[in-house]
């Protein structure tokens, strides 16, 4: 990586429109928010993942140790743990996930409740300050109509965004004597991660549910397979981390029929880190055309702190039809100020194992930028490898572009190309 003496060019900036607002309102927040702390001594995620240390600052872990694991928020995967509000927030679950704290705030203070199969979305955390609940993930037959939820969403002041529900994968009814089938249940997109308060970080997108569909399906049914799409992150506060993407669903069918693999969710931006980008579902299937899942784009970090990965595609395969890869996804930018862009997603893999099939390979994702001052960028992800099947020389997919340095940071290299078929 080559050594930057000068700002970087920045080649592919996101919209920076928010930065100045951001920037202001995370200093006045940041007193305020002290004495919040302070003050109540009791903010708290209704779904937050457990996290380590905040580095040099508050020992989270112990604390968390203490009052025992919360659940699934941001992606501390893509900043430093500094920059992530939700192990400190976290802390505090047994006291904000009391009833009684909403009930004797009249509502400003407690987190929300976890979705349920009559109210999917995970319920709002309190209008002051309270994380959202988890989005319902839907298992099996339900007895009643119901659907993957998203996060809830977290209160004004803080609070960390509920994950999103996982969809569930299609079902299908088999006769073991003629062989047909009736599809019962479609596989469902996971559900959006809930956005985080001024200080918090948002939810994760659920997965998208899987699709192996066994052919011979009747009753107007259809026997390709179609893998359902990962859910969104929810957006990081002011102070704070996006949430990542949830990861796209797998699909398999039979036959000649065409199997469509689930697009990885994207991650979002936060004022102090981006969430990743979710991975792509892989696709199979022997004559009929295979596309796996591209991987969710990232998010960015809006003032400080790093920007997500972007996610990886998923993988195809074919005997004597077509496989497609798909796409890696797009890295995050680092904060304007400092952080680092992170590395885009790798291409998908594109294979036939006859001799008549035919390749097409995924493309790597773009390294995302860093920030003014002593940022590095980020690498591009490596193409996706065409193997097997009809010879071609140019279906390898292409590396993803390095990101840009900042002042007294390195440039990104660019991703590897991937093999063409011989």
């Amino acid at each position: 990586m080559s050594r930057k003496s000068a700002a970087g060019k920045h080649r592919a900036d996101s919209s920076r429109g928010t930065v100045a607002r951001r920037a202001v309102g995370g200093a006045m927040l940041g007193g305020a928010m002290t004495a919040t702390f302070v003050g109540f001594g009791s903010i708290g995620t209704a779904e937050a993942a457990p996290c380590t240390a905040l580095d040099c600052l508050i020992p989270t872990n112990l604390v968390g140790g203490l009052f025992g694991n919360g659940a699934d928020t941001s992606s501390s995967s893509s900043a430093s743990r500094l920059y992530d509000p939700s192990g400190f927030i976290n802390a505090f679950d047994p006291i904000l996930d009391n009833p009684l704290t909403m009930l004797f705030t009249f509502g400003a203070i407690g987190n929300g409740a976890d979705g349920n199969a009559v109210h999917p979305d995970g319920f709002n955390g309190g209008w002051l300050f309270g994380s959202g609940g988890d989005g319902y993930s839907p298992t099996g037959q339900e007895l009643i109509p119901t659907r993957p939820g998203n996060g809830g969403n977290a209160g004004f002041f803080g609070g960390n965004g509920g994950r999103g529900g996982n969809g569930r994968d299609a079902a299908y009814v088999t006769d073991p004597i003629t062989g047909t089938s009736v599809q019962v249940q479609a596989a469902e997109d996971g559900g959006n991660g809930g956005s985080a308060g001024a200080v918090g970080s948002g939810g994760a997108g659920g997965a998208g549910g899987n699709d192996k569909n066994p052919g011979g399906v009747i009753l107007g049914g259809d026997n390709n397979a179609e893998a359902g799409q990962g859910g969104a992150g929810g957006s990081g506060g002011y102070y704070g981390v996006g949430g990542d993407g949830g990861a796209g669903g797998n699909a398999s069918a039979t036959g000649n029929n065409d199997a469509t693999a689930g697009n990885g969710g994207a991650g979002a931006g936060g004022g102090t880190g981006g969430g990743d980008g979710g991975n792509g579902g892989t696709a199979k299937t022997p004559n009929g055309t295979a596309t796996s899942g591209t991987g969710g784009d990232a998010g960015d970090a809006d003032f400080v702190g790093n920007g997500g990965k972007g996610g990886n595609a998923g993988n195809s395969e074919t005997k004597n039809g077509t496989a497609i890869g798909g796409n890696g996804g797009q890295a995050g930018n680092g904060g304007v100020v400092f952080g680092d862009g992170r590395n885009g997603g790798t291409g998908g893999n594109a294979t036939a194992t006859g001799p008549n099939g035919t390749t097409s390979a995924g493309n790597g994702g773009n390294g995302g930028n860093g920030g003014i001052v002593a940022s590095d960028g980020g690498n591009g992800g490596n193409g996706g490898n065409a193997v097997g099947g009809k010879p071609d020389t140019d279906n390898g997919g292409s590396g993803g572009s390095g990101g840009s340095g900042g002042f007294g940071g390195n440039d990104g290299n660019d991703g590897k190309d991937g093999s063409n078929s011989p």
